[in-house]
This record gives C-alpha cells, sequence and structure tokens, in this order.
C-alpha cells in the first residue's frame, strides 16, 4: 500500500479527538537473517503513517539478500457488533483515528504499551502487554482488554487478546485482523509492491491466508488464528469476486473501506483467492504491470468471539514472517515441530518452576512454566498441525 497520501483523501480528515501515538520496540533479538523488530502500539497494531508516509520501525531481514526491511504498511484489527457497532483497533492518525474509521464506539487506554526482555534473556524487549476497553453509549458494549504481543524465533509475533464482557448481557462479535503489506524485491522500486501474489491454504485444519513476493521464498507471510475463524481473505486490489453481485465490492488497497463498511470481510469474499477462486490456491505466477492481477494486495482473518454477561474469551492471530505457512496451530507445540508429542511434554518438564528466558516453552504466556503450561500440552497431546 505505498501509495500517495492523496489517492485517499479522506484519510486525512482527523477527527477532533486526541490520537497521540505510543509506541514501544519489541524483537526476536536475532541479529542477522530474519531479525525481526516492531513497533507495536496498546491496540497489538504496527503501522506506518498514513498521515506522513513515514516507516514506524517495523524491521524484517529475510534469509539471504535484505529486500523487505520494512514489509508491513499496516495491521490492526477492526471489531464489529453486527452491523450496530464497530471500532478499528489501531491508534495510527490515518486509520484508527481517521474519521472514516471513527466507528461508534469509545476504545480507552487503561495501561501501556509496556515492553518487557522475557523470552530470551537477551537484552532486547520481546513482549509488549497493554490494557485497554472498548464501550458504547448504551451499555450494551463493554468489553475490556488484556492485550500480549509477543515476537519470538525465529520470526513470527503471537497477538493474543483477552477479553471480558463487563456489559449485563451475553454479546456476540468480530474481530478482523487485516494486514496489508508492501513487497518488493532489491532492483525493482517501489512501484511494484502491487505485484504481490495472494493465497488460501489450510493448516491445522482451518484456512489461513498468506501475501508472498512472486519468485522469492524468503518474501512470504501468512497470518492465521489459533481460534475457529469465519474465514480469510486474500486480496487483489480492483478484483472483483462476483461483479453481477451488487453486493459484492471490488477488491480494495486493505486498510480501504471495504470490510469496514460491510462489517466484516464481504460474504464473497469469504475463503476466496483473488484472481484463482475459493481457496485453498494462489493468486497467480506472474503479474505484468498494467494488466490484470497487478495490483496492491493484503490479506485477512476474520474470528467470532461470543461472551456470556461476565465471562470472557481469549482470542489469538499469529503472524508469520518468512514462511508461506503458519509458525503454529497450537501453542502446545512448544517446539514448532507441528504435533503436540513427547518432546514438548519434556521440553515443559525440564523448564518447570521457572521463569524467564522460556521462550515457547512458557505456552500459556503468562510468565512462568508451571501446571498451566502442562495441562495445555497434556490437553492437546496428539494433535497435529
Amino acid at each position: 500500500m505505498k501509495r500517495g497520501i492523496g489517492i485517499l483523501g479522506f484519510l486525512m480528515a482527523i477527527s477532533a479527538v486526541s490520537h497521540a501515538q505510543t509506541l514501544v520496540s519489541i524483537g526476536n533479538g536475532i541479529s542477522g537473517d530474519t531479525r525481526l523488530v516492531i513497533p507495536v502500539d496498546p491496540y497489538g497494531a504496527w503501522y506506518a503513517d498514513f498521515t506522513t508516509g513515514a516507516n514506524r520501525g517495523e524491521f524484517y531481514d529475510p534469509v539471504g539478500t535484505l529486500a523487505a526491511d520494512y514489509p508491513t504498511f499496516a495491521t490492526g484489527t477492526y471489531l464489529f457488533v453486527g452491523t450496530s457497532y464497530r471500532t478499528a483497533l489501531n491508534q495510527e492518525p490515518g486509520w484508527g483515528g481517521s474519521s472514516s474509521w471513527a466507528g461508534n464506539l469509545t476504545r480507552t487506554v487503561v495501561s501501556g504499551p509496556t515492553a518487557s526482555n522475557y523470552a530470551y534473556n537477551d537484552g532486547v524487549n520481546d513482549t509488549a502487554t497493554s490494557r485497554f476497553s472498548v464501550t458504547s453509549g448504551d451499555g450494551v458494549v463493554n468489553l475490556s482488554f488484556d492485550t500480549l504481543v509477543a515476537v519470538r524465533r525465529t520470526s513470527h509475533v503471537i497477538v493474543r487478546y483477552r477479553i471480558t464482557n463487563n456489559a449485563a448481557s451475553a454479546i456476540s462479535f468480530k474481530l478482523y485482523r487485516v494486514w496489508d503489506l508492501d513487497l518488493f524485491e532489491p532492483g525493482e522500486g517501489a512501484s511494484f509492491y502491487e505485484d504481490d501474489e495472494v493465497c488460501g491454504g489450510v493448516y491445522g485444519g482451518q484456512g489461513y491466508a498468506v501475501q508472498r513476493e512472486l519468485g522469492n521464498s524468503a518474501l512470504q507471510f501468512s497470518l492465521s488464528s489459533l481460534n475457529p475463524i469465519n474465514g480469510y481473505a486474500a486480496a487483489k486490489r480492483t478484483h472483483n469476486p462476483n461483479p453481477s453481485d451488487p453486493n459484492c465490492p471490488a477488491m480494495g488497497y486493505g486498510t480501504d473501506i471495504q470490510e469496514w463498511n460491510a462489517y466484516g470481510i464481504p460474504a464473497c469474499w469469504l475463503n476466496y483467492v483473488a484472481y484463482f477462486g475459493a481457496g485453498p490456491g494462489c493468486s497467480g505466477s506472474s503479474f505484468t504491470q498494467g494488466q490484470p492481477g497487478f495490483g496492491d494486495a493484503h490479506i485477512g482473518v476474520e474470528v467470532p468471539v461470543s461472551i456470556a454477561a461476565g465471562g470472557s474469551a481469549e482470542v489469538i492471530f499469529i503472524h508469520t514472517y518468512g514462511s508461506g505457512r503458519p509458525a503454529t496451530c497450537n501453542l502446545a507445540d512448544v517446539n514448532l515441530d507441528g504435533i503436540v508429542d513427547d518432546a514438548d511434554l519434556l521440553a515443559v518438564l525440564f523448564a518447570f518452576g521457572s521463569s524467564a528466558p522460556n521462550a515457547n516453552v512458557d505456552a500459556n504466556l503468562d510468565g512462568v512454566v508451571d501446571d498451566a503450561d502442562l495441562l495445555l500440552v497434556l490437553f492437546s497431546f496428539g494433535s497435529t498441525c
């Protein structure tokens, strides 16, 4: 989505409320290939600044030649309650702070983001935590979020929302995680961010989406969830899955308005890969500037959530850098080999009772390896991705 700011002039219409940005930097502590650093905000988002076009600090060093040093234009989460309430969980002033994404819910940061050096004891902060609330003036929506963003080796990011329903009645809503990547190889020039390919896949028994630079296996990025999903979107700008359907919009840039206006992934986009059809599959093997298929891309995953009054739920998204397959489908797979087995059980037992550094062995990411981690592995024992 590296485009001139003037293309979407409404992005510059900043609402009257204050949108000061609070960011903390976290990374995987690797110094060479697969090094990953992101600047996370209180809502678990990271991005370029739409109002200036400036990079906000993300850095990714793929295997081999340095190419996409800051592949993410923006990633964040939309929250939709039916077709009545919505908000963008992203403090970037041109997206979550734009009047076009003002929504009708109030977001309030309670604390954070706070960064900590938890996973590897290497002097690099790798985990960020924060708290915020989302409320409606009529009391129907009253949600509190405990948010954790963890950068882990080799190069993946766990975004976990623990959500409590503080309202008097049960609530159902959707969290749509969108990832707008701009990928181009050395020598291509910035205009070639529009030759990315998008794909849909299945891992751990459910779908996920991929955006990748054609011909460079190191420049692949996958977005998945550990929760059951409604579906994914693998989009290329201007493509319309069903132009004869007046309710099916053409796909946009990625942090554009289509999903926002539809209160979720448009039905005709669900589990659909641009220029391919119903996934799994990929959009194509080559794109030529000015020809069909040459257009900006983005990917997204949508999770349905239902919480009783006073109850809570957990939603986890996984951003995987440098791979067309998610890093994991289960946090109990602590060694990331695709199966929960004796090796994972032994890793937890050997680290039992300890605190940092434990990287993935702390399966529930609560800062200590204890009974909760052991039970998570035991209950998942034998499951595969």
